[in-house]
């Protein structure tokens, strides 16, 4: 999977969005650096409990109707729409992420990657929005999403730099039921690490918490703030983006395409990265601060 990106463009989705930003939560406490400078938003940092310190946050929730209703075309700095297609390879059919799948839902609030039902021909019509930096390294992110019911496609929330240095919180819809946690493999001849837990009962009918905290040497995966899987190898070490997709090729894996319009709702983002552009400097003497 070869990951393109439009980065120019930062509105996702024609329709409306609402980006909310958090400033005090119980979540998180604020620090600064007396070195840090100016390249550190606010000057602080943010902590993470039992995780980590990081450098940057993005955080973003679609949870109010009024306010999806009454925005128009909302502006998301930190996340851009992918346009690009992904051949077929050894699946049957390519893939092609559409702006136009991207949208809101305003009965179910929330924004939508949606893989269009019936289709037959290649490339496969799907959804994919991504961080709009690559330059991640080590990170805390939260999907709070509603997976589709209908078979035939995958949902992926991922970390992602190449083939070889990737991290993927992942649903088949043909049976979600079970969620699929995996670090890729590093190299051919690397033991697999990839491991399925069970997912909630009624991932397809309520929004859950789908949580990955990676760092050096382990990706930690939690559902609803549950911690259910940690893996140790395979772990990336490499910078890269953060993604989050609904697709089909009609492969074994992601099966489909889906015979109805196949729906990942996401109510909120929230994540805490390390980046290699921004100066770290919190091995000084952290003091509190507010912003």
């Amino acid at each position: 999977m070869v990951a393109l990106k439009n980065t120019a463009l930062n509105m996702m989705a024609i329709g409306a969005m609402a980006a909310v930003a958090n400033a005090d939560q119980s979540l998180e406490k604020r620090y600064t650096s007396s070195s840090s400078g100016s390249l550190v938003k606010g000057g602080c940092y943010y902590s993470v409990p039992n995780v980590g310190l990081f450098t940057t946050r993005m955080t973003y929730s679609w949870d109010n109707a009024f306010t999806l209703a009454a925005t128009g075309v909302g502006v998301v700095q930190d996340l851009v729409s992918s346009l690009y297609t992904v051949g077929a390879g050894n699946s049957p059919l390519p893939r092609r992420f559409d702006l136009v799948n991207i949208g809101v839902s305003l009965l179910d609030p929330s924004i939508t990657l949606t893989v269009p039902g019936g289709q037959t021909k290649g490339p496969i019509s799907s959804a994919q929005i991504t961080t709009a930096y690559d330059d991640i390294l080590y990170g805390s992110v939260r999907t709070v999403a509603k997976i589709s019911s209908v078979p035939g496609t995958t949902h992926g929330f991922s970390f992602y730099a190449n083939d070889t240095q990737e991290i993927d919180f992942a649903f088949l819809t043909t049976s979600s039921g079970v969620a699929h946690l995996t670090n890729e493999q590093v190299s051919a001849d690397s033991p697999a690490t990839s491991y399925q837990v069970s997912a909630p009962s009624d991932a397809t009918s309520a929004y859950h918490e789908y949580r990955v905290d990676w760092l050096p040497g382990k990706a930690m995966f939690y559902i609803d703030s549950k911690l259910v899987q940690t893996i140790t190898g395979n772990v990336p070490t490499s910078p890269g983006f953060w993604l989050w997709n609904n697709w089909s090729n009609g492969n074994a894996w992601a099966q489909g395409p889906p015979a109805k319009d196949n729906v990942l709702k996401i109510r909120s983002i929230d994540g805490y990265f390390n980046r290699t552009s921004v100066l770290q400097t919190y091995a000084a003497t952290p003091f509190g601060c507010n912003i």
